[in-house]
């Protein structure tokens, strides 16, 4: 369903955003009516962890396809190890399942994890689906993590129809991200049991969230990335009125 710019909306956010430091750019879209807001839906922006959902792709993708297990069992290098910011619980030369990795991944956003995942199935084969996906904006590579709002509501929306990888992936995919332990942006004020299957991303200067947020009236998407800021937290508290606006706007 094409996006039907929702300009009311689309003030909210400006007014919300203005004057702040650092660029904010993002999307809405409500899935049920199509209504929303894209702002510099093509900008290429630092991803952070937002790289892991590509990476989370293709792991279902293979599983699928039947090249890989989740019960299967890789061992952590000293490479992984060094890629480490303190979520990694197990030494160089141990093992983790695939699937638990995979969790570590999305939940924690650890970064051991995600590069081991990585390299289990392949930055190539990452970046060919990202650009068989349609996400032009997006690459996987490890100096270059990039990615674009309108890239980022595409990949989610094909989670939330049901067309990434197939319905059950999607379902699963969803359901992984839904189980998002950094609850400081999207989620933070929402009312109490909202469903957000959600990824947040962050480097020194970039704060980034999106994900889909099931209401009552029905999913939508929401998708901020704020680059350059010297005001992390201004940015967090930023990304979660925009997901209250959305929410108020929608329901």
């Amino acid at each position: 369903m094409p996006l039907t710019p929702d300009l009311t909306l689309a003030n909210q956010i400006a007014a919300r955003v203005a004057g702040r430091s650092g660029r904010y750019c993002g999307a809405v879209k409500n899935l049920r009516t199509g209504q929303g807001v894209i702002l510099d839906g093509d900008g290429e922006y630092e991803a952070a962890s937002l790289f892991k959902l590509p990476v989370m792709y293709e792991v279902f993708k293979q599983r699928e396809a039947g090249q890989l297990s989740f019960d299967e069992e890789a061992e952590i290098t000293e490479r992984h190890v060094a890629y480490d910011l303190g979520t990694l619980d197990r030494p160089a030369g141990s093992f983790i399942r695939l699937g638990d990795a995979l969790e570590r991944m999305i939940t924690f956003s650890d970064n051991s994890s995600a590069i081991l995942l990585t390299d289990r199935v392949g930055a190539f084969s990452v970046n060919r689906d990202v650009s068989n996906l349609g996400l032009p904006h997006t690459r996987v590579l490890l100096d270059d993590l990039k990615t674009s709002p309108g890239d980022m509501l595409r990949l989610l929306e094909s989670l939330a129809v049901g067309e990434a990888v197939n319905g059950r992936a999607s379902a699963e995919m969803v359901q992984l991200l839904a189980r998002q332990r950094v609850n400081n942006r999207l989620p933070a004020l929402l009312p109490a049991g909202t469903v957000v299957a959600h990824k947040t991303g962050n480097v020194p200067g970039v704060v980034n969230d999106v994900g889909i947020v099931y209401g009552p009236s029905g999913p939508f998407i929401v998708v901020v990335l704020v680059d350059g800021t010297n005001d992390e937290d201004e940015a967090a508290r930023g990304t979660a009125d925009i997901a209250l606006m959305a929410y108020k706007r929608f329901n």
